[in-house]
Protein backbone atom coordinates (compact mmCIF):
# COMPACT_ATOMS: atom_id res chain seq x y z
CA UNK A 1 0.00 0.00 0.00
CA UNK A 2 1.26 3.54 -0.98
CA UNK A 3 1.33 6.53 0.92
CA UNK A 4 0.05 10.22 0.06
CA UNK A 5 1.63 13.41 1.59
CA UNK A 6 -0.77 15.99 2.23
CA UNK A 7 -0.03 19.77 2.26
CA UNK A 8 -1.86 22.41 4.26
CA UNK A 9 -1.60 26.09 5.02
CA UNK A 10 -3.52 26.63 8.38
CA UNK A 11 -4.84 29.78 9.65
CA UNK A 12 -5.15 30.63 13.06
CA UNK A 13 -7.94 33.36 14.60
CA UNK A 14 -5.58 34.42 17.75
CA UNK A 15 -1.95 35.00 16.77
CA UNK A 16 -0.96 34.94 20.76
CA UNK A 17 -1.91 30.92 19.99
CA UNK A 18 -0.42 30.02 17.16
CA UNK A 19 2.52 27.99 18.80
CA UNK A 20 -0.37 25.91 20.55
CA UNK A 21 -2.19 25.13 17.71
CA UNK A 22 0.91 24.24 15.81
CA UNK A 23 1.68 22.07 18.66
CA UNK A 24 -1.54 20.03 18.63
CA UNK A 25 -1.35 19.87 14.83
CA UNK A 26 1.88 18.15 15.51
CA UNK A 27 0.24 15.36 17.29
CA UNK A 28 -3.03 14.91 15.29
CA UNK A 29 -4.18 10.82 15.33
CA UNK A 30 -5.73 10.74 12.12
CA UNK A 31 -2.04 11.02 10.28
CA UNK A 32 1.61 10.86 10.30
CA UNK A 33 2.98 14.62 11.05
CA UNK A 34 5.68 15.17 8.53
CA UNK A 35 7.00 18.65 8.87
CA UNK A 36 6.05 22.14 9.53
CA UNK A 37 7.17 25.74 9.96
CA UNK A 38 4.99 29.01 10.66
CA UNK A 39 5.23 31.28 7.63
CA UNK A 40 4.56 35.40 7.36
CA UNK A 41 1.09 35.68 5.12
CA UNK A 42 0.99 39.47 5.49
CA UNK A 43 0.74 42.66 7.98
CA UNK A 44 2.51 40.71 10.94
CA UNK A 45 -0.08 37.87 9.98
CA UNK A 46 1.29 34.00 10.63
CA UNK A 47 -0.02 30.91 8.96
CA UNK A 48 1.28 27.56 9.80
CA UNK A 49 1.88 25.51 6.63
CA UNK A 50 2.07 21.60 7.41
CA UNK A 51 2.59 18.02 5.85
CA UNK A 52 0.63 15.07 6.91
CA UNK A 53 1.34 11.71 5.11
CA UNK A 54 -1.60 9.20 5.20
CA UNK A 55 -2.27 5.86 3.23
CA UNK A 56 -3.65 5.91 -0.32
CA UNK A 57 -6.31 3.38 -0.53
CA UNK A 58 -7.90 3.90 2.42
CA UNK A 59 -11.75 5.32 1.79
CA UNK A 60 -12.03 8.93 3.97
CA UNK A 61 -8.64 9.53 5.46
CA UNK A 62 -8.08 12.72 3.86
CA UNK A 63 -11.92 14.37 5.52
CA UNK A 64 -11.15 12.22 9.05
CA UNK A 65 -7.70 14.16 8.47
CA UNK A 66 -9.43 17.47 7.72
CA UNK A 67 -11.88 17.10 10.04
CA UNK A 68 -9.69 16.77 12.91
CA UNK A 69 -7.84 19.91 12.03
CA UNK A 70 -10.94 21.95 12.09
CA UNK A 71 -11.83 20.51 15.37
CA UNK A 72 -8.64 22.49 16.86
CA UNK A 73 -10.13 25.39 18.63
CA UNK A 74 -8.63 28.61 17.19
CA UNK A 75 -8.41 27.16 13.33
CA UNK A 76 -10.33 29.54 11.43
CA UNK A 77 -9.09 28.24 8.17
CA UNK A 78 -7.24 24.78 5.98
CA UNK A 79 -6.36 25.14 2.95
CA UNK A 80 -4.97 21.89 0.63
CA UNK A 81 -2.20 23.36 -1.47
CA UNK A 82 -0.93 20.26 -2.59
CA UNK A 83 -0.65 16.11 -2.54
CA UNK A 84 1.16 13.79 -4.12
CA UNK A 85 2.01 10.57 -3.67
CA UNK A 86 5.07 8.83 -1.89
Amino acid sequence: MGEVLLVYKISVENQDKLDSVHERLKNIENAKYDKSRIEDLVFGIKIIKISFIIPDKVDGAMPRLEDEINSIPDITNIENEGMTLL
